[in-house]
């Protein structure tokens, strides 16, 4: 009785042991030609990714002070959406002033140009956070890491009341046209990802 007792406690002790292995293997790859270790990044996936809806970003910022890694986080969160409008923006800007057989084209251009910069700054406020999460180094550093989505409505409504109200853009600006090359562009945007 007692051989079986600590035969059955070998088993089980080599069993766990093997699954703790597996389980930890699972968790982090290691190349076999480099020795590389992989690492798994938070919010990588597929539903972080800018899409024909909304702009996303995720970032990360690392401190002694955990307030300051979110600070880091978040302003490089919002510099990656703010690039991505901008970029967009300039591609609608030019599809829109070859369609669209507008008066003075250098300055209506300019003008959108300018708009673009501001509207990106702007719609900023239009962002939210989709995730977030902080990890505490050995090294006693945060680590923050955060996902923020900004809809693209905001800034397709935003730059068309700049555009509008402008009076010497607004004889050459369609607002319907506008919309639909945008609306093309960010499927291109989202298919480029």
């Amino acid at each position: 009785m007692k051989r079986l007792t600590l035969i059955l406690i070998g088993i089980i002790s080599v069993s766990l042991f093997v699954t703790s292995c597996k389980s930890k293997e699972k968790a982090a790859t290691v190349s076999q030609a480099t020795g590389d270790v992989e690492i798994a990044l938070p919010f990588s996936g597929k539903e972080y990714q800018s899409d024909d809806k909304c702009f996303r970003a995720t970032n990360s910022g690392k401190s002694m002070d955990m307030s300051t890694a979110k600070k880091m986080a978040m302003l490089n969160a919002q510099r990656d959406i703010a690039q991505s409008v901008q970029t967009l923006l300039k591609s609608v800007s030019d599809q829109y002033t070859n369609q669209k057989q507008v008066g003075e084209v250098q300055e209506f251009e300019q003008k959108f140009n300018d708009y673009t910069r501001t509207v990106a700054q702007e719609t900023l406020n239009d962002v939210r956070i989709l995730n977030e999460k902080v990890f505490k180094g050995s090294d006693g550093k945060f680590t923050y890491y955060v996902a923020l989505e900004m809809p693209k409505d905001a800034v397709q409504k935003a730059m068309a009341e700049k555009l509008s109200k402008d009076a010497k853009t607004q004889l050459d600006f369609d607002e319907y046209q506008f919309k639909k090359i945008f609306d093309e562009e960010m499927k291109k945007f989202e298919e480029g990802r």
